[in-house]
């Protein structure tokens, strides 16, 4: 496990970049495919997708 922690590691130094987002923000905008990983340092941050029109938590 150490080893994949150390490769991620490096990986996100060589091509990561780092940026905030507010409260109640938006990592990626409605209808968009993200192909990106994402570490979050700090706080949290709610995934949920629309289905007939309602908010659906994904867990």
């Amino acid at each position: 496990m150490a080893t994949e922690v150390s490769l991620f590691e490096s990986l996100w130094e060589q091509s990561g970049q780092q940026f905030e987002v507010r409260k109640d923000g938006y990592i990626t905008a409605a209808g968009s495919v993200d192909q990106r990983i994402y570490l979050i340092e700090r706080g949290s941050v709610r995934v949920y997708f629309l289905h007939d029109g309602e908010e659906r938590t994904v867990r």
